[in-house]
């Protein structure tokens, strides 16, 4: 059985996407955090700052987190294995 790895994705003829895989979402929103906890520090420090920059960040870093297999996330879209779903190339 092959599995997904992080990358780009296409579903027949939708627009591509970015699947990443959970473990590696979740560094990435652990990262995303920090970065969300600096530009706020810098805002507090007047130093300015782009002004939608730590919004979406914050959005990145709840996608990201929304992974977590032990959350109830009712967003989650769920999809055959991916042996079944991969066109062959």
């Amino acid at each position: 059985m092959s599995r997904c790895e992080t990358g780009p994705v296409e579903f027949r003829n939708d627009w591509p996407g970015v699947f990443i895989r959970g473990d590696n979402s979740l560094n990435f929103a652990m990262y995303v955090e920090e970065a969300v906890k600096v530009i706020e520090a810098a805002e507090n420090l007047h130093i300015p700052t782009p002004a939608l920059l730590t919004m979406y960040l914050k959005d990145l870093h709840s996608l990201l987190a929304s992974v977590n297999a032990y959350s109830q996330n009712k967003n989650l879209t769920k999809l055959n294995e991916f042996d079944e779903c991969k066109l062959e190339e």
